[in-house]
C-alpha cells in the first residue's frame, strides 16, 4: 500500500519528530519547577534586559541592578540576541527562570535540526541526517555548556554553525538569491549571540568557503559575499559600532589577563580524547580540571573509522569533502593543545577567547558534519539501518548521563531575585563592564540616596528604571551631589526640563551634580551617544533594506 501524497511531500517532518524524541534525554529534567546550578548568569541578564523592553530601552545598553545597583553598560557590549529570544517566552506568559531553560531546550533541539537540514543537504542521506543531528547534540562538551556552565550565547550559537553553512552552500549550489539573504541574516545572527563563537566559526569557514569556491568554480560570486558583508555590518552595526569604539571606556581588557590568560587553559590529549571524567567544577591550569574537556569518544572515533573504510575501499577522490572537515576538526583540537601556543601568540585577538577548550565547539560540529558519510558508503539498506541503530545506541547511552544537573533549586523568580541569591546576581560580571571613570569596583551595594559632596540637605530616590533615575533633592544652599550611580557616556542630568552638568567624581566615578536651591527635582536619563544613533539608524536601515529586496525578489519570483 503505498503513503498517502501528504506523507510524500512532508517526508522530512516524521524524521525530525523521531530526531526530537531521540533527544528527550538531554532536556527532560529541565521541564520542572526550579532551576539548576550553573557558572554563569544569564537567569540575571535577563532578568535586567526585561527591564529594558518594560521601559522602551530598545535596543538594550544599561543594567541598571548590576555592580550592586550602580549599574553597569553590560549590553552595550555583549551580544543581545539570546535575551531578545528570551523575550518571546516571556511574552508568552513564562517566567525568567522558565524562560531561561525555555531557551537552552531550544539550543539543542533547534541546532539539532540545523545540523539535520545541512547534513542531508550535503550528504542525501536521512540516516546521515539524523546521526549527524544526533552526534552534534550528544556530544559532552554540549552538556557541559548546558548543564554546567550555563553558558547560554554559546549554546545557542551552535545553532548557526549549521545555518550558516547550509545556506552558503545552497547560494554555491543553486545560485539561490534567498540563500544569499538568509546566509548574511544567519551570520549576522551569530554575531548577535556570541562574538566569540564568531571568532572561532571564522577559522573554520574561510577554510571551508576557499575550498568550496575552488572544488566547484565559483570565485566569481566572492563579489557577492563582499557585499552581502555591508548588509550583514548594517544588521549588527547597533551593536558592533558601540563594540568597537566604546570598548575603551570600560575594563573589558581585564578579561584576558590572570585567570582568563590563555596559557593556563589548554587540554591534553586524554582530556579531550579519552578521559569520561565528568565535573560541574571549574577549568584549572594544567590538568586539575573540574569539568568535562572530551569532545567524545563517538564523535572523534566514527569519523576515523570513515576515513579507514574510504581508504580501504580506494574512494578517496570520491570523499574529498569528508577529508576536509576531518582535517579541520583535528585542526580545532590543536587549537586546544599547548602546542598551539604559536597560533595564539601569532593571532593576538585569539587570547579574547580565553579558554582554547571553546575550540571544542567547533571540533564537534565538524565531526558531526563529517560523520554524515558513513552512510554514504554502503549500498544496502538493511546494512545502514543497522549502523544507524548501533551507533545511535552507543552515544545515548554514552552521553546521556551527561545532560544532568549538579544541584537543583525549587526556586521561582520571587525567590531567586531577593537575599542572597539575587545579591550573587547583581555582583556577576563587574569586572567585564565597569566603567573606567571609577579607580574602584564597589564591595557594597549602592545607597537609596544621594550624597552631599559639598552643601547640606536630602537626595532621595523617588524612581529608578533601567534608563531612569529620578531624585528629589533638598536644599537651601547651592551644593554638590554625588548620586549612586557610575558615570558613562550617554547619561545626562535635567532640572525643570533644563540640562545640567554631569561629571564623574570618587573612587566608583558616580554621576555629581552641581545643584543650586531652585533644583527640586534632578531627572537622570540615559540616551545613546552620536556612535550608537549611527548604529540604530544603520541597523534600522539595514532590516528595512532587508525586507525590501525579499518582497520585491518574490515579486519578481527570484526567490
Amino acid at each position: 500500500m503505498g503513503y498517502p501524497l501528504w506523507f510524500k511531500k512532508h517526508a522530512t517532518i516524521p524524521l525530525l519528530l523521531l530526531l526530537l524524541i531521540l533527544l528527550v534525554p538531554t532536556f527532560w529534567r529541565l521541564i520542572r519547577p526550579g532551576i539548576f546550578s550553573m557558572h554563569d548568569f544569564h537567569v540575571f541578564r535577563l532578568y535586567e534586559y526585561d527591564k529594558c523592553v518594560a521601559d522602551l530601552q530598545i535596543p538594550c545598553r544599561w543594567a541598571p541592578d548590576s555592580a550592586y545597583e550602580y549599574g553597569e553598560p553590560m549590553f552595550n557590549f555583549y551580544a543581545q540576541l539570546p535575551y531578545a529570544f528570551g523575550e518571546f517566552f516571556r511574552f508568552l506568559g513564562f517566567s525568567v527562570l522558565d524562560s531561561i531553560k525555555a531557551l537552552f531546550i531550544s539550543s539543542l533541539v533547534l541546532s539539532a535540526t540545523a545540523m539535520f537540514l545541512l547534513a542531508k543537504q550535503f550528504w542525501g542521506n536521512n540516516l546521515s541526517a539524523l546521526i549527524s543531528a544526533l552526534i552534534y547534540v550528544y556530544a559532552p562538551y554540549r552538556a557541559v555548556d548546558v548543564w554546567v556552565r550555563g553558558a547560554l550565547p554559546e549554546a545557542l550559537a551552535f545553532i548557526f554553525f549549521p545555518l550558516i553553512t547550509y545556506f552558503f552552500n545552497d547560494y554555491v549550489f543553486n545560485k539561490n538569491t534567498r540563500s544569499l539573504f538568509l546566509f548574511g541574516v544567519s551570520l549576522a545572527g551569530l554575531i548577535l549571540t556570541h562574538n566569540l563563537s564568531v571568532l572561532m566559526f571564522l577559522v573554520f569557514f574561510s577554510f571551508w568557503a576557499i575550498y568550496f569556491f575552488t572544488k566547484y568554480k565559483a570565485w566569481n560570486l566572492l563579489p557577492k559575499f563582499i557585499l552581502l558583508g555591508i548588509l550583514v555590518f548594517g544588521l549588527t552595526a547597533f551593536y558592533t559600532l558601540p563594540v568597537a569604539f566604546e570598548s575603551k571606556l570600560i575594563t573589558l581588557t581585564e578579561t584576558t589577563k590572570g585567570y582568563y590568560d590563555f596559557n593556563l587553559h589548554f587540554v591534553t590529549l586524554k582530556q579531550l580524547l579519552i578521559s569520561r571524567y565528568w565535573g560541574y567544577g571549574a577549568s584549572q591550569w594544567g590538568e586539575d580540571d573540574r569539568l568535562s574537556l572530551s569532545v567524545g569518544q563517538i564523535q572523534w572515533i566514527l569519523p576515523v573509522i570513515i576515513a579507514v573504510l574510504v581508504l580501504i575501499k580506494k574512494r578517496q577522490r570520491q570523499y574529498l569533502s569528508f577529508f576536509f572537515l576531518l582535517g579541520l576538526g583535528w585542526f580545532m583540537l590543536l587549537l586546544t593543545h599547548n602546542k598551539s601556543v604559536l597560533i595564539w601568540d601569532l593571532v593576538k585577538p585569539l587570547s579574547f577567547v580565553q579558554f582554547p577548550w571553546r575550540f571544542l565547539g567547533s571540533a564537534v560540529f565538524l565531526f558531526a558534519f563529517a560523520s554524515g558519510a558513513m552512510f554514504t558508503l554502503f549500498k544496502k539498506s538493511y546494512l545502514n539501518k543497522l549502523l544507524f541503530l548501533v551507533v545511535t545506541t552507543l552515544l545515548i547511552s554514552l552521553n546521556t548521563s551527561f545532560f544532568f544537573e549538579d544541584l537543583w533549586f525549587k526556586f521561582d523568580d520571587r525567590e531567586f531575585f531577593s537575599g542572597k541569591n539575587y545579591e550573587q546576581q547583581v555582583t556577576s560580571a563587574i569586572h567585564d563592564f565597569w566603567p573606567k571613570t571609577g579607580s574602584k569596583i564597589p564591595a557594597n551595594f549602592a545607597p537609596k540616596a544621594g550624597f552631599f559632596l559639598e552643601g547640606m540637605g536630602s537626595a532621595k530616590l523617588i524612581e529608578k528604571r533601567s534608563n531612569k533615575q529620578i531624585y528629589t533633592v533638598d536644599s537651601n544652599q547651592n551644593s554638590v551631589v554625588q548620586f549612586p550611580l557610575v558615570y558613562f557616556p550617554g547619561w545626562e542630568g535635567f532640572s525643570d526640563n533644563k540640562k545640567i552638568n554631569l561629571s564623574p567624581s570618587g573612587e566608583y566615578g558616580l554621576v555629581t551634580v552641581n545643584t543650586k536651591p531652585a533644583d527640586k527635582i534632578i531627572n537622570l536619563k540615559f540616551v545613546d551617544t552620536p556612535i550608537r544613533v549611527i548604529g540604530n539608524f544603520v541597523s534600522a536601515v539595514s532590516v528595512g533594506a532587508l525586507v525590501i529586496f525579499l518582497i520585491f525578489f518574490k515579486r519578481k519570483k527570484i526567490i
